[in-house]
Order: structure tokens, then sequence, then C-alpha cells
């Protein structure tokens, strides 16, 4: 059986996307890429169920309209969000500017993210946070200079979030000033000893140290940093996952060969894929959040339904942020609203074929005598 490949264009705030759909059937999953100008923005990807089916046609049939669904559900998202964006632009909330902007960061729409950013700190020069994330966008961009000048205004406040020194941390480290970096990565673990990013950026600081005195020619000193870099190590193996684990263990073997160079390029690729790369789970309810208060009349039952999937995925990963927990109770309330709707009008479809279907017109007077306080209840709590 065939893959099925899916391709759309959209143009939305005099912007062109290319969205590009393909199915892996032999991995089982769907993966969406989205493209703007040529260049690739992000990707998704979504796991089906495999089911055994008798012919092949029954399966690719639902394959198919599985690809087709998620494609037209990306579409839908993009070009929500860029409405969205315009109705947040109307109203003085400094929170939705910045939880719209972190979604623009990982879409790697980096104007608007910059644009989001700094119109929070407008309305709420206190919202440190917003600071950081625009320092981020501008590291994204390597636009370091950019990134370290609005972290430095952010120095007077005496911020003691890690995500702060961890990303001034970051610059330095690609502005090759390891003795800064290593001095901001120890500050970020001083307020988060469990920081597992800051503690894999130390690494990566520490072995370009490394390289750095072994092309020196400084043998007491590289195996001084050497050592440190064993203990932070350790350390990652003890509070990471799985495969951060796998990542030390096998880091360590290079290590001990002196591949250092090996080592490093491995650490930094590492570090892009778990954490640069990483889609932050919080993004599905920010995402969520800003769907139901500026965009709900909108929102279709598929968008119900792919947000209910990826928040149930981040909860079966035990990712415990209470957020995803209450925003998978309102989708379901939602969802309880389609389909109480939904009998109404099957009730009444019921009653045209056959107007002497008691049961169906007793259960169609009832709902539509007695549904008010139910879906008054539902739009209160939604």
């Amino acid at each position: 059986m065939a893959d099925v490949g899916l391709n759309s264009n959209l143009e939305v705030d005099q912007r062109k996307f290319h969205i590009q759909t393909s199915t892996n059937i032999d991995g089982g999953f769907i993966k969406s890429e989205v493209f703007e100008q040529g260049r690739l923005l992000y990707s998704e990807l979504y796991y089906y169920e495999r089911r055994r089916q008798q012919d092949d046609k029954g399966l690719e049939r639902r394959i198919r309209q599985l690809a087709d669904q998620f494609h037209r559900t990306i579409v839908e998202e993009i070009e929500a969000l860029f409405h969205i964006s315009e109705r947040v632009n109307q109203e003085n909330d400094a929170q939705a500017h910045e939880k719209i902007g972190r979604i623009f960061l990982f879409m790697h729409v980096y104007d608007k993210a910059e644009f989001h950013f700094s119109r929070a700190m407008e309305l709420d020069p206190q919202r440190y946070s917003s600071g950081v994330y625009l320092g981020r966008t501008y590291y994204r961009q390597r636009k370091f200079q950019q990134a370290h000048a609005v972290l430095s205004n952010l120095l007077k406040y005496n911020i003691q979030y890690p995500d702060f020194y961890n990303l001034f941390g970051l610059i330095s480290l690609e502005r090759k000033q390891y003795i800064q970096a290593l001095q901001y990565l120890k500050q970020a673990l001083h307020y988060n000893p469990e920081y597992v990013e800051a503690h894999v950026n130390l690494m990566r600081v520490l072995l370009r140290r490394i390289q750095f005195l072994r092309a020196e020619n400084r043998p007491e000193e590289k195996n001084k940093v050497i050592s440190f870099l064993k203990i932070t190590m350790q350390k990652v193996h003890e509070i990471g996952d799985d495969s951060t684990r796998k990542f030390v263990q096998q880091l360590f073997q290079q290590i001990q060969k002196g591949a250092i160079n090996k080592a490093v390029a491995y650490a930094d690729e590492f570090f892009e894929k778990h954490f640069e790369k990483r889609f932050p789970p919080e993004l599905i309810g920010h995402q969520f959040y800003l769907f139901l208060k500026y965009y709900s009349d909108e929102v279709t039952f598929s968008l119900l339904e792919r947000f209910e999937e990826r928040l149930q995925q981040a909860i079966d990963a035990r990712i415990n942020y209470p957020d995803l927990w209450y925003y998978i109770g309102l989708i379901h309330l939602m969802q309880c609203r389609h389909y109480f709707l939904q009998g109404k009008d099957y009730f009444r479809e019921a009653t045209r074929i056959n107007p002497n279907f008691e049961k169906a017109a007793k259960n169609r007077r009832i709902i539509e005598n007695d549904s008010r306080e139910f879906l008054a209840l539902i739009k209160a709590i939604v």
C-alpha cells in the first residue's frame, strides 16, 4: 500500500504558507510540515492506532481519512492563530500577548513573536517573563547582541528565574564567552538544582572549555574541567529521563576515548533535539485558552478532538501541569454540549420522517424545554 501525500497553500495576514502532509505506514504516523517562502518553520507528528484490516482498500481509506483530517486541522490552526493575533492586538491583555507570542516563537514566526512579547512588556513593565521570551526570540534568530541587550536590561530587577540565567548562559556560549556562560548556568542551577536543560548546557560549556585547553596544551587545567564535567554528568544521569540517561552514557564513552570533538557535536545535537525543538506541553493549554477566549465561535469539533488528543498525550506522559487537566475538562464539556445539540437535531429529524414517533417527539420536547439551564451551566463554566 502506497503512502498518502497532501499539499495546501494558505494566505493569511499577507503571508503565504505551504502545508505538506504525508503518511508513514511502516512507522504508523502522519507528518505535517509547514513552510513559509521555502523555509521549513515547524513540523508535527500524529501517531495513529494501528488496526488489522481485512483488505488493503479499507486500510488505505482509513489512513487517507486520518491524514486529510490532520492536514485540515493544521491549516485551520495556522489561520486561526493569525486571526486570534489580530483580536489580541485590540485588547490590553499582557498575559494574552505573552501566550500567543510563545506559540509564534515555537512556530518560528519570529516577527509576530517579537511584536507580542514587546507589547506585553509595554502593557506590564514588570512582566519579566516576556522579556526573557523576547531574548529567546532574538537568540533563536542568532541575534545574540540584541538578545544580550534585552537580558542585560533585566539584570537590574534582580530576577530569580532559572530560565533567565540559562538563556544568558546560552548567549554567552554562542559568543564564546565560556567563563561568563559557566557563571550564568551555575546561577540558573542555584535557583533550580534539578533544571536538566541548564545541566546539559553546563556540560556543553565544559566540553568547549576542554577543547580550548587541549588546543592550548594545558593538561592540568583540562583534567580539572573533565572531573567537574563527570560530576555534572552524574547529576544529569540521576535526575534526567531515559533519553537523557542514554545521552549521558554515550557521552561518557566518547570522553573516555578522548573523542572530545565528537562529544561536543553530540551534546549540541542532543540539546537541539530535546530542548530547542521540543514542544513545551504548557503551550497546548495556552493555545486552547486563546482559542476559547478569542475564537470560540469558530472552533470546529475536529479542533476540539485535536486539543483533547494532545492534552491527553501530555497527561499520559506524566506531565503534571494542573492546567492540562483543567483544559481537558473544559474540552469534554464543550464536546458534551456539541453532542447534546446534535442529539436534539437527530430527534427532530426522526419526528420529521415519522411524525407519529412518540418517543422521539417526547425526547425532543424534554430537550427543548429543559436544555437552557444545562447549556447555560456549560457556558458559564467554559
